[in-house]
């Protein structure tokens, strides 16, 4: 049951930031790369091949941008650029397939590989790759979505028939319908709240007692007893 907004827009509840696939994706599922892939060598070393200064002559950036800027950058819009050598444009460096990009006052850096596009961001740097509308991060083998700033796990819950994420720390879940049309973020303890998964308007909640229950593994009734 979906309790419909009634109140102004300018109470509407604080939510999690939506990874906004609808429109994206259509009624597919997200998928993440090969278990196997790994970045290209080069990628690690662009910091120490950048630039020591910028078009102004001041010094350029030594810090990393965080995952948010990644996330926030689409490399399909990136412009072409066909000039050859290493050269600034504007306040972006680009060195063939490397583009190194001022964010605020920090580095984010790109590399196109074999129809790939890499990133390198985060405190540790960490390796990031696009697939579909999502950068994609890999730890302790698995692979993560970047989304609000934070690694994500792309993942089926049983409990509700349906795609979405789970962040791990906090357990949070947005969790989106078949057609990817809406999305419930659903918060322990707090219910979940409905947005329309392409616009983000808010569209109701969910109390949480009328949430599907948790499935859970359970013990076998009993155990044969050993000879």
């Amino acid at each position: 049951p979906l309790r419909r907004r009634t109140t102004p827009r300018a109470a509407r509840p604080p939510r999690a930031k939506l990874l906004r696939l609808g429109a994206a994706l259509g009624a597919k599922r997200l998928s993440p790369p090969e278990p196997g892939l790994e970045p290209p060598p080069v990628l690690l070393s662009l910091p120490e091949r950048g630039p020591v200064q910028d078009p102004a002559g001041l010094p350029t950036p030594r810090r990393l941008a965080g995952l948010d800027a990644a996330e926030n950058l689409n490399p399909a819009q990136l412009p072409r650029d066909r000039r050859r050598g290493p050269h600034w444009d504007d306040r972006d460096w680009h060195d063939g397939p490397a583009r190194g990009l001022d964010r605020d006052g920090a580095w984010l850096w790109t590399y196109r590989d074999r129809g790939r596009v890499w990133a390198l961001a985060g405190s540790p740097a960490a390796p990031l790759v696009r697939q579909g509308p999502a950068w994609w991060l890999r730890r302790d083998g698995m692979w993560f979505v970047v989304h609000d700033g934070q690694p994500w796990v792309w993942r089926h819950f049983a409990d509700w028939g349906a795609q979405g994420l789970f962040q791990p720390g906090t357990g949070v879940k947005i969790v989106y319908s078949a057609d990817f049309s809406r999305a419930a973020v659903i918060t322990p303890g707090s219910g979940a709240q409905v947005f329309d998964a392409d616009s983000g308007e808010f569209l109701g909640t969910i109390p949480q007692e009328s949430l599907p229950p948790t499935r859970r593994p359970r013990a076998p009734a009993s155990l044969p007893v050993p000879e």
